[in-house]
Parts: structure tokens; C-alpha cells; sequence
């Protein structure tokens, strides 16, 4: 079960990420409760490729875990699925396809290129003072919830 050692590494770095956002990044108690520098997790969302080997729904459930005791216990956790994105090499069309689904839906040529779905993205919103590089929603026509 490789998802617990993921959501274990992806916390760390979550409460390390929020730590240094709150002015403690050299401060290595930073990423106990309570240390977060006034730093507030809000939400962590994480995009898991359905080629990349990693369970989805697995991994939402050691993330729960794997949250308690730490500054993201509060914060809501977002696990997407993102479908895989075919590269047709004749047109260039990116289709999101399904996992053996080979053909192009423009030219209906055989489709060898994998353009996405490989991916374990990981993504922290939080709430504090002088919250800097806040992102908008992104919409991706892959992403199924």
C-alpha cells in the first residue's frame, strides 16, 4: 500500500509548504500543531492520473489519516481523478480518452502519445497573513470528481 507512504510525504511537505508561508521555514518544530506561524490550511487538493499506479481512492483515505495531529487536521482534502490525455501524432488533437481507447476522435488515426494522466499533482490553499500567489479555479476538461 505505497497511497499511506504518499499522503505521509505529501502532509510533510503540506505543513512544510504552510510553515514557510507563515515565516518559520527554518523553524523544523514548524510542522507540529499549532506551529503553523498563523498559517490556517483550508484545503488540500491533490490530481491523481489514472496511468500514474496511484489509487485514488485509496490515497483519500491515508491522507485523512495521515492529516490528523498536523496544521491540515482541519482542512478539507480534494482527491481528483484525472482521465488520461491521448496526443494524436498526425493532428495533434488531445482527446481525454479511457484507459485503452486508441483512436483518434478527430482523424480516427491510432493515437500513440500520452499527453496527461500520468500526473500527482498537489495543490495548498490556505488562509493567513500576506497569503501571496493564490491561484483562480482552473477548469481541465480531464478531471472527473
Amino acid at each position: 500500500m505505497h497511497e499511506l507512504s504518499l499522503a505521509t510525504d505529501i502532509v510533510q511537505a503540506a505543513c512544510v509548504r504552510l510553515a514557510a508561508q507563515g515565516g518559520h521555514e527554518k523553524d523544523l518544530l514548524a510542522s507540529l500543531p499549532g506551529r503553523s506561524g498563523g498559517m490556517v490550511a483550508k484545503r488540500l487538493v491533490v490530481r491523481v492520473g489514472e496511468l500514474s499506479g496511484v489509487n485514488a481512492e485509496s490515497l483519500s483515505f491515508c491522507l485523512q489519516a495521515a492529516c490528523g495531529g498536523t496544521p491540515l487536521e482541519a482542512a478539507e482534502i480534494d482527491v481528483t481523478t484525472v482521465r488520461p490525455a491521448l496526443l494524436c501524432p498526425a493532428c495533434g488533437e488531445v482527446a481525454c480518452a479511457g484507459r485503452f481507447d486508441t483512436v483518434c476522435p478527430r482523424c480516427g488515426r491510432t493515437i500513440s502519445g500520452v499527453a496527461g494522466g500520468r500526473e500527482l499533482d498537489v495543490e495548498l490553499e490556505c488562509d493567513g497573513p500576506d497569503v501571496e500567489g493564490a491561484e483562480g479555479d482552473r477548469e481541465d476538461k480531464c478531471l472527473e470528481g
